[in-house]
């Protein structure tokens, strides 16, 4: 079980090609969040994108688009465990280290998110629905929030890339409902803008 997060900061920071930009406390590390805007009259339903790297993240038409590095990965990087990850996201558990830094990683990730909503949902702008598409090891952390982080109405994921073991698809039973399998971000991305409408 992970703690609870807690915002402990908040820093908005200039905006970057549409990108609205802010860092927040989560967990001890400071974590850069991007929000692009939605047009058209308030408030807007939210689509939360987990991916390597958010500034790789398109716009989701008609939402409000969330975007966030995940752990170890993206801007986030670590010389030392970002290899590590990477091994363990593409081959597998290989020793209980393994499952510890795959745990960390979805800790940190559900405090991230968690504290980034906070933050979203103190303007008029957004409104209550709120959904998620996880893309690669996004995927593997979203399927795992599906049953924590109940402001997510909806959880679409592209796992891509994920060892068999760690794809939410091969978990069966034992994977929380409500998941919704695409091929790619741009399925993805269309599925979770239906969603949401």
């Amino acid at each position: 079980m992970c703690p609870s997060p807690a915002l402990l900061s908040l820093r908005w920071l200039p905006e970057e090609a549409g990108w609205r930009r802010f860092e927040l406390t989560s967990r001890g590390d400071r974590v850069v969040a991007r929000l692009h805007p939605s047009t058209g009259p308030s408030p807007h339903p939210l689509a939360v994108v987990l991916a390597e790297a958010a500034q790789e993240v398109s716009p989701i038409d008609g939402c409000a688009t969330l975007a966030l590095d995940l752990p170890l990965l993206g801007a986030r990087a670590h010389p030392k465990w970002t290899e590590r990850l990477r091994r363990c996201l593409a081959n597998g558990v290989e020793r209980a280290s393994d499952e510890a830094l795959l745990e960390e990683l979805r800790c940190q990730a559900a405090a991230d998110l968690a504290g980034a909503l906070d933050v979203c949902r103190r303007g008029d702008e957004i409104g209550p629905r709120a959904g998620l598409l996880g893309l690669g090891a996004g995927a593997w952390v979203g399927a795992r929030l599906r049953a924590t982080e109940r402001r997510l109405g909806v959880v679409i994921l592209a796992p891509g890339g994920l060892a068999a073991s760690l794809d939410p698809r091969e978990a069966g039973a034992a994977a929380p409902r409500g998941l919704i399998f695409v091929r790619d971000a741009a399925e993805g991305a269309r599925r979770l803008r239906d969603a949401l409408a």
